[in-house]
């Protein structure tokens, strides 16, 4: 865990990797229990949950229902990001960008 004043050149010393960042709606894959599933990332709604995310699927904008995830047993998750074409792209690895906006 990381402590006040600490930076994230610290959790890299202890051996933690920045992988990927999640935004709503962004479209993800990840595998659970042998199955392969393609849902969009809707929000992690309880923080004192550990390994908990919520999703939606794809094909249904209007779903009301969520979808909780437990991740505590997916063997891998990737985000998936398009071109204006419609051609997926697997990401496994983005580059940590510290800037938040632009004035």
């Amino acid at each position: 865990m990381i402590s006040v004043g600490q930076s994230r050149k610290d959790l890299e010393d202890l051996g933690y990797e920045f992988k990927l960042s999640f935004y709503k709606e962004d479209i993800i894959e990840y595998e659970k229990n042998g199955d392969i599933l393609v849902e969009r990332f809707l929000s992690r709604t309880m923080p004192q949950v550990r390994n908990y995310i919520e999703t939606k699927p794809i094909d249904r904008p209007k779903y009301d229902k969520r979808n909780p995830v437990g991740l505590s047993k997916t063997s891998s998750i990737r985000k998936i990001t398009m071109d204006i074409l419609g051609n997926r792209f697997y990401v496994d690895k983005m580059s940590f960008n510290n800037v938040v906006g632009t004035q």
